[in-house]
């Protein structure tokens, strides 16, 4: 994987003003998991990607594309 999925992630939670810990409450995915997701350090599931999807302001076609699905 390259980064550039964790660089979209981390760019679009930061502009809507949200934490690790407020976008964890709202997909139920952990900060930590979130965190490692954005460094690079984890390849999140499609399913995973589903839920960080809509608060995050993405369509989860877009998410799945940036994943290489």
């Amino acid at each position: 994987m390259t980064n550039n999925l964790g660089r979209a992630l981390q760019e679009r939670r930061k502009a809507r003003g949200l934490t690790l810990q407020q976008v964890s409450m709202l997909t139920g995915v952990s900060a930590a998991h979130i965190g490692r997701i954005e460094r690079g350090n984890r390849f999140p599931s499609g399913r995973i990607l589903r839920k960080l999807a809509h608060p995050l302001g993405f369509t989860e076609v877009e998410l799945l594309k940036l994943a290489g699905f």
